[in-house]
């Protein structure tokens, strides 16, 4: 048998333009507070049935691009909620095992309030399939921070590989990627910019599809955020060249999708961030659609990280970033590394953000979601 072989990220870049959708025709087919509703049925469907981040975003993925190839705007009622029971499904069906698919199946028949609901869901999968041209499978920008992520921090995506297999071990030495940086600083900056990413993705689709733009302009724009939240060291931003590159975006675009990343992230909390605006934090940067080096700059770590003007790196046990993982008060603290690897560390800060986001829309005040309660 040949051995794997490794995707290019230009190859999985063009895998993905089944999601270069616009935002016009997305709000065309589904308008965002219904949009909302669905990603936060589904992220607490994922949650509760303990399912990959991948699988979500997929799934989400596959909604989006339904809704924006629809020739008329999608009507509520039954047929809105079997929609997105089939997005979940299909989703599993492409990435998932049988056993979670198995799982997604009797949560179909618990919440849909009937013993035979699979008329209407399989109606509407193969409607989903058709319309999509039945290519079902498409890389995510989710995906493709992945991507970005392993080819950035190889040492960390080999011991959360291994991690899921084998079990707790050591963290990988400081020395172990070409540009030396404690693993703990990995591990942060990987998980905030996944966070940023996933902000983005449920909250700003105007900023994430914009008139067309590719999921890999966002997953860059994520990640370069969170490299000079973090003063990673020069190296890390001059390896994205490349997708940089294939983006073909320039700096202005970048910054805009940044941007929103950071004024929602500011939104959620308020209180535990600095107002520092991306043009600031990007100021050290020049990026063209050829290639992206970092310009010198002095001891300005407090310039560029958003979330405290201490002058230096996450303290130790800082309270800045409660919260963001269920039953840990500080997930991020990093006193234990190996407690994070392989959990979703996001989904309670998504159904609280969710929450609160419908509350600033409808201006009513809404029951927080299973789970949640205990994080305030």
């Amino acid at each position: 048998e040949s051995p794997l072989q490794e995707v290019p990220l230009s190859v999985l870049h063009k895998r993905a333009s089944p999601l270069n959708l616009s935002h016009q025709s997305l709000a065309h087919g589904l308008d965002s507070a219904r949009r909302l509703d669905a990603l936060e049925w589904l992220v607490q469907a994922f949650d509760a049935l303990d399912l990959a981040d991948e699988q979500l975003f997929s799934a989400i993925g596959l909604l989006d691009r339904f809704a924006a190839n629809a020739t008329a705007p999608i009507a509520a009622g039954p047929g809105a909620f079997a929609l997105v029971l089939a997005v979940m499904l299909v989703a599993l069906k492409v990435s998932g095992f049988k056993k979670d698919l198995e799982r997604a199946r009797r949560l179909v028949v618990e919440v849909s309030g009937s013993s035979r609901p699979w008329a209407a869901v399989r109606k509407a999968e193969f409607s989903i399939l058709r319309r999509l041209g039945f290519r079902a499978c498409t890389p995510t920008a989710f995906d493709l921070l992945d991507r970005l992520l392993s080819d950035l921090f190889p040492s960390l995506a080999l011991r959360l590989a291994g991690n899921a297999s084998a079990g707790s071990g050591p963290m990988p030495s400081a020395g172990t990627d070409p540009a030396s940086w404690d693993p703990e600083s990995k591990l942060r900056c990987s998980n905030l910019a996944r966070f940023l990413l996933e902000m983005c993705v449920v909250y700003d689709p105007e900023a994430l599809y914009g008139s067309g733009r590719p999921p890999l302009v966002s997953a860059v724009a994520a990640l370069l955020l969170s490299l000079l939240s973090h003063s990673a060291p020069r190296h890390y931003a001059q390896m994205m060249a490349e997708a940089v590159h294939l983006t073909e975006s320039n700096r202005t675009t970048l910054m805009e999708i940044a941007e929103a990343m950071r004024s929602r992230w500011v939104m959620v909390n308020p209180a535990r961030f600095v107002e520092l605006s991306v043009a600031e934090l990007m100021r050290a940067c020049r990026i063209t659609s050829f290639a992206l080096s970092c310009l010198p700059t002095t001891n300005s770590r407090a310039e560029v990280n958003p979330y405290n003007g201490y002058g230096s790196s996450f303290p130790p046990h800082d309270k800045h970033l409660a919260d963001l993982a269920p039953g840990s008060r500080h997930a991020l603290a990093m006193d234990d590394p190996d407690r994070l690897v392989g959990r979703r560390l996001w989904r309670s800060t998504f159904c609280l953000a969710l929450h609160l986001q419908a509350g600033l829309q409808d201006g009513t005040s809404r029951a927080l979601p299973p789970g949640v309660a205990e994080l305030l």
